[in-house]
């Protein structure tokens, strides 16, 4: 049975899982978040969103094994990177330099291999990271997020993933949204849902943190941290 909770409060790619009986029901789609990228360790970032049976039609999570790339010569398989549950990168396979990702005949985005390495963000360095917890209707409401200084989120990155600090294993990921100093990893609610995998982080956990930058390239790792109490 799929887990039941919410990935991001605000802005959220989610898969979608009823939490209620009173709940409605939920759908999922891939959400193209770079559609025209040059690189040469990324690729196209695409998540998971959530949605609603009455509003869109129920598409699948971000990772779809049925899309393509179409170059000059034919089509191939992209190379496919789980970057964090429901997070993923369409990427160009080997000896291919470049192609058009396709959803059957649809157009996703541009990939391009860039002639040179790929500059990383530098590792993310937040002044904490917090839980808090609140009552609700039918139990309780949690949320865990990333707090940052002025000007420590860069004005490249995306998506900021958690990482569990024993096992190297993505707990879940946030979007980056500008002008805020503060990026959402995980929140639960009774309405609400997230992508399979992904993994709940409460006060006293002992986290890393990635940045995903518009290239779909992954940054340097922060220090441990350990999760407290907002």
């Amino acid at each position: 049975m799929r887990r039941i909770a919410s990935l991001v409060l605000l802005a959220a790619l989610l898969s979608p899982v009823p939490a209620d009986a009173l709940c409605a029901m939920p759908s999922m789609r891939p959400k193209v978040m770079t559609a025209d990228v040059t690189t040469s360790a990324g690729g196209i970032v695409v998540g998971t969103e959530v949605g609603f049976e009455s509003q869109t039609k129920d598409t699948g999570e971000a990772a779809q094994p049925t899309w393509t790339i179409k170059t000059k010569t034919g089509s191939v398989k992209p190379v496919m990177v789980e970057l964090a549950p429901g997070l993923v990168t369409y990427q160009l396979p080997d000896k291919v330099d470049a192609g058009e990702l396709f959803d059957g005949s649809k157009p996703i985005g541009k990939l391009t291999r860039a002639k040179g390495p790929n500059p990383k963000l530098a590792a993310p360095a937040p002044t904490k990271i917090t839980y808090k917890e609140w009552p609700n209707r039918r139990g309780k409401s949690v949320q865990t997020a990333a707090v940052f200084g002025k000007d420590a989120i860069p004005t490249e990155a995306i998506a900021l993933i958690v990482v569990d600090a024993a096992t190297n294993k993505p707990r879940s990921y946030g979007l980056v949204t500008a002008g805020t100093l503060e990026v959402m990893l995980y929140a639960q609610g009774r309405c609400s849902a997230l992508p399979n995998k992904t993994v709940p982080t409460f006060a006293g956990n002992r986290v890393i943190l990635r940045w995903v930058d518009k290239t779909g390239v992954v940054s340097a790792d922060s220090k441990p941290i350990v999760v407290v109490k907002a």
